[in-house]
This record gives C-alpha cells, structure tokens and sequence, in this order.
C-alpha cells in the first residue's frame, strides 16, 4: 500500500462532521490519520487512581468510559453534573457507579475514575481514597474474584456440600467488603 492520501473535506462543505488530522511518527515511518474531537463534544477530565494509589488526570470521552467500565450510557447520565440525579450507588458486573452528592465516580476492580476532582468538596475524599482503598479494597476484591469464578464453576458442575461452603464463605467475606462500602458512604452523606 502506498502512502495515504490527506482527507478531503465532503462536498457538502464538512457542516458538523468530523475534522481529520494526518500525524506521522517518524521512529515508525508510519503515518496515521486521526479524528480529532471538537471542544466539548462529551470529553471531560476524570481523576484516575490506579491500584496504587497514584493519580493522573486523563480527558475521556463518554464512549471511552463506556469501553473502559464495560457500562451502559444511561449509567454514565447518572454522573453528568448538568442533570439531577439523586445519591445513589449502582453495582454492575464489572464496576459500581457512585453518584453521592459532589463525589462522582466510577469503581473498578483496578481503578476509580472520579468526576469533579478539583471540587474543594471532593478533595478530602480524593486524599482518602489514595491513601486507603487502592491498597485495601483492591486486594481483597482481586482475592475475592479469584476464589468466585472457580467455586461457581464448580458449585454449577456439581452440587455437593463442599462447594456449597465454598460459595457461603466468599459470599460472607463480600458482604463484610459490601458493609466496609456501606460505611464510607455513609460518612459522605
């Protein structure tokens, strides 16, 4: 294949359609052509913490949330600080949604990707988070998904009393980690 062409504007005149952008990485000799966003366009700046507690601030767009938490847009609406949505918590298969008045964020077994991290409100919930819940909640999530799958799997290949102990006692521990969740929530609200 040769070299790619530079995009051409549609003969409509390109009204509110995407602009393109050829960019070339010279290390590679590879040339690239980009959408590029328009300002505004549901970009927003998310606070994420990884599982170590360090932080970044990364500018997403919604679909890429989506993507990244594996969750539905009427999810992320939830979190949108233009609409009026009230305290609520929602756990989805593979993150929880917090909405709980200024702290908007979205949790995942490797990450929390926080809305508003500038808010003066939500600062001391950021220093907490870093200093606590990436160490704590992260491992005993990981521990607890580990040990989940394969006593499931287990439990619905054969029903015995081994396996059913197995699956009561994971199901305890997430209910001591549900009742820890419980408790920070409760000393935001």
């Amino acid at each position: 294949m040769g070299k790619p062409n530079k995009m051409r504007p549609r003969k409509n005149g390109n009204r509110g359609r995407s602009t393109y952008v050829e960019e070339e990485n010279s290390e590679k000799g590879v040339s690239t052509v980009m959408p590029v966003r328009k300002k505004g366009a549901g970009v927003r700046a998310w606070l994420l913490i990884d599982a170590y507690g360090g932080a970044q601030v990364v500018e997403a767009g919604k679909h890429t949330i989506m993507k990244r938490a594996n969750l539905p847009a009427r999810d992320l609406r939830m979190l949108d600080p233009l609409l009026s949505y009230p305290s609520t918590i929602l756990g989805r298969e593979r993150a929880i949604v917090v909405n709980i008045e200024h702290i908007k964020a979205i949790i995942t077994a490797n990450e929390v990707l926080l809305l508003n991290s500038k808010d003066p409100l939500v600062a001391p919930f950021v220093v907490e988070l870093q200093r606590r819940l990436p160490v704590e909640l992260g491992q005993q999530a990981t521990a607890l998904e580990q040990q989940a799958y394969p006593a499931l799997d287990a439990l619905t290949s054969k029903i015995s009393t081994l396996n059913l102990e197995r699956v009561r006692h994971i199901k305890s521990r997430l209910v001591a980690i549900s009742g820890r969740v419980q408790k920070v929530v409760s000393f935001f609200q």
